[in-house]
């Protein structure tokens, strides 16, 4: 189990709902609470800093925002695919969980350094790259808060993910060579 994550990933063995570019998008039984959470996070943040309307209007446009939420975390594990297939450590599966996603890795021991950071840098350099293209469509087709709030996310998660906490993609990244590594156990992004 890692930090973020508040159920067993193995036990029962999470739900195949498809592949994506060579992995398995798994989920938990639990994985159905992280809509709530994301729906009632995003009505918080449209409640702080939405376009003024009503209370209704403004609960409607706190769906969309936690749905944006759900969306970047997705994305997030889609970088880590596609940074793994490029230095040849593939992804096993991307588990769905009731507080985050969580990336598999289960392959053969003592992979090379470069093997590690690389894949655990895509879901980092993913959003972030997400995070500029999203703003320079929000600074130059129009300031859609929707858009904005898109890029905020990906900084975030981009940023909170290259921190050195264990079980975040940071933990790995940052980590001195030679120190004691189990990387097989996955990384979560929230």
């Amino acid at each position: 189990m890692t930090l973020f994550v508040a159920e067993s990933i193995e036990q029962p063995a999470p739900t195949k709902l498809f592949t994506i570019l060579g992995a398995e998008y798994r989920v938990t039984p639990g994985s159905w609470l992280n809509l709530p959470l994301m729906a009632f996070i995003g009505i918080v943040l449209a409640l702080l800093f939405a376009p003024d309307g009503s209370e209704v209007w403004q609960i409607l446009v706190g769906l969309g925002y936690g749905l944006l939420i759900v969306l970047s975390s997705f994305l997030h594990g889609v970088g880590h695919v596609i940074s793994s297939r490029m230095v040849g450590g593939p992804v096993t599966w991307l588990v769905a969980t009731a507080t985050v996603n969580v990336t598999q890795y289960h392959d053969v021991e003592g992979q090379p350094r470069r093997v590690n950071v690389g894949r655990y840098l895509g879901g980092p350099v993913y959003t972030l790259l997400l995070r500029v293209i999203a703003g320079g469509v929000y600074a130059f087709a129009g300031r859609n808060h929707f858009i904005g709030l898109f890029a905020v996310v990906n900084l975030a998660f981009g940023v909170f993910t290259l921190m050195p906490i264990p079980s975040l993609d940071g933990s790995v990244i940052w980590r001195r060579r030679g120190a004691h590594t189990d990387d097989s156990d996955g990384s979560a992004a929230p």
